[in-house]
Protein backbone atom coordinates (compact mmCIF):
# COMPACT_ATOMS: atom_id res chain seq x y z
CA UNK A 1 0.00 0.00 0.00
CA UNK A 2 1.37 3.41 -0.93
CA UNK A 3 1.02 6.21 1.60
CA UNK A 4 1.10 9.87 0.73
CA UNK A 5 3.28 12.32 2.66
CA UNK A 6 0.13 13.65 4.31
CA UNK A 7 -0.81 10.13 5.52
CA UNK A 8 2.69 9.57 6.93
CA UNK A 9 2.65 12.91 8.76
CA UNK A 10 -0.77 12.10 10.24
CA UNK A 11 0.48 8.68 11.42
CA UNK A 12 3.57 10.27 13.00
CA UNK A 13 1.45 12.84 14.83
CA UNK A 14 -0.91 10.13 16.03
CA UNK A 15 1.98 7.97 17.28
CA UNK A 16 3.53 10.92 19.15
CA UNK A 17 0.20 11.76 20.77
CA UNK A 18 -0.31 8.14 21.84
CA UNK A 19 3.20 8.03 23.32
CA UNK A 20 2.56 11.20 25.32
CA UNK A 21 -0.79 9.86 26.54
CA UNK A 22 0.89 6.63 27.61
CA UNK A 23 3.54 8.57 29.58
CA UNK A 24 0.78 10.47 31.40
CA UNK A 25 -1.06 7.27 32.28
CA UNK A 26 1.99 5.29 33.37
CA UNK A 27 3.18 7.87 35.90
CA UNK A 28 6.72 8.76 36.88
CA UNK A 29 9.56 6.41 35.95
CA UNK A 30 10.70 4.01 38.69
CA UNK A 31 13.75 4.94 40.73
CA UNK A 32 16.99 3.36 39.65
CA UNK A 33 18.61 1.02 42.13
CA UNK A 34 21.97 2.07 43.44
CA UNK A 35 24.83 -0.21 42.42
CA UNK A 36 26.03 -2.67 45.01
CA UNK A 37 28.92 -1.52 47.18
CA UNK A 38 30.36 -5.01 47.71
CA UNK A 39 34.13 -5.15 47.49
CA UNK A 40 34.47 -8.76 46.47
CA UNK A 41 33.22 -12.31 46.80
CA UNK A 42 33.76 -12.43 50.56
CA UNK A 43 31.46 -9.46 51.08
CA UNK A 44 28.85 -11.08 48.85
CA UNK A 45 29.13 -14.30 50.80
CA UNK A 46 28.84 -12.50 54.14
CA UNK A 47 25.69 -10.69 53.02
CA UNK A 48 24.27 -13.99 51.81
CA UNK A 49 25.08 -15.54 55.18
CA UNK A 50 23.33 -12.70 56.98
CA UNK A 51 20.23 -13.28 54.89
CA UNK A 52 20.21 -17.00 55.58
CA UNK A 53 20.98 -16.72 59.28
CA UNK A 54 17.81 -14.81 60.01
CA UNK A 55 16.51 -17.94 61.73
CA UNK A 56 15.67 -20.01 58.67
CA UNK A 57 18.52 -22.52 58.93
CA UNK A 58 20.80 -23.91 61.57
CA UNK A 59 24.52 -23.21 61.19
CA UNK A 60 25.45 -26.70 59.97
CA UNK A 61 22.59 -26.74 57.45
CA UNK A 62 23.69 -23.37 56.14
CA UNK A 63 27.24 -24.59 55.57
CA UNK A 64 25.96 -27.64 53.69
CA UNK A 65 23.67 -25.49 51.54
CA UNK A 66 26.53 -23.17 50.62
CA UNK A 67 28.73 -26.15 49.85
CA UNK A 68 26.01 -27.60 47.59
CA UNK A 69 25.68 -24.29 45.74
CA UNK A 70 29.43 -24.07 45.22
CA UNK A 71 29.61 -27.66 43.98
CA UNK A 72 26.75 -27.07 41.55
CA UNK A 73 28.43 -23.92 40.25
CA UNK A 74 31.70 -25.79 39.70
CA UNK A 75 29.93 -28.68 37.95
CA UNK A 76 30.96 -31.21 40.55
CA UNK A 77 29.95 -34.87 40.76
CA UNK A 78 26.17 -35.25 41.06
CA UNK A 79 26.48 -38.11 43.54
CA UNK A 80 28.31 -35.88 46.01
CA UNK A 81 25.69 -33.18 45.62
CA UNK A 82 22.87 -35.66 46.13
CA UNK A 83 24.62 -37.08 49.22
CA UNK A 84 24.79 -33.60 50.73
CA UNK A 85 21.12 -33.00 49.92
CA UNK A 86 20.33 -36.32 51.66
CA UNK A 87 22.19 -35.11 54.77
CA UNK A 88 19.98 -32.04 54.84
CA UNK A 89 16.81 -34.17 54.98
Amino acid sequence: MNYSKNDIERMKASALKQAEDFKKISGPPPEKKKPSTHQGPLDSLSSLLKDFTSGLFEDDSLIIIILILLLIKEGSDKEIILALVYILL
